[in-house]
């Protein structure tokens, strides 16, 4: 990558369910553009679900899934589709002894950071076993960086 000034940024993305456990998607505009050679670099993911209460409504079994993807989707995706850059998920098992203690805010570093130049990505969320409808928030720390015109057009016909 072309050396440059770097600026850490974030950007946040919030999706709500509709109703309990339903998938639900947001989008984020990068404001990349095919005219100049920058590319986002993902430096860590941050999901948190706001309220201390989010996940008082557990059932026995129960799932989260979160994802970020290149294009839109009407379900969470597998890891083999091209164009799913990331995706997360918990589960848990409740027992007889019945309490479970879950942070509501969970970080995923990308430890060398997923440079993407799309110019919108897509951010997904799911639940199982929930209960009642959440709302989740999509922090993304990031940077923008110059790449060099090479760089810039193999990303671009990688993507799917």
């Amino acid at each position: 990558m072309a050396e440059q000034e770097r600026l850490n940024r974030t950007a946040r993305v919030r999706a709500t369910q509709a109703s309990a456990d339903a998938f639900v998607q947001a989008s984020l505009s990068t404001g990349l553009s095919a005219a100049t050679p920058t590319g986002m670099l993902i430096k860590q993911v941050m999901v948190d679900l706001p309220g201390v209460t989010a996940l008082s409504a557990l059932g026995a079994d129960f799932g989260l899934e979160f994802t970020i993807t290149r294009s839109t989707k009407s379900a969470i995706p597998n890891l083999s589709d091209s164009d799913c850059l990331m995706r997360y998920g918990i589960a848990g098992l409740l027992t007889t002894s019945g309490l479970a203690i879950l942070p509501c805010t969970f970080f995923f570093p990308q430890e060398s950071g997923q440079l993407i130049v799309q110019d919108t990505l897509y951010f997904q969320f799911d639940s199982n076993g929930v209960g009642s409808a959440l709302s989740c928030d999509f922090l993304i720390d990031y940077e923008f960086v110059s790449l060099k015109e090479i760089e810039f057009l193999r990303l671009l016909a990688a993507q799917p």
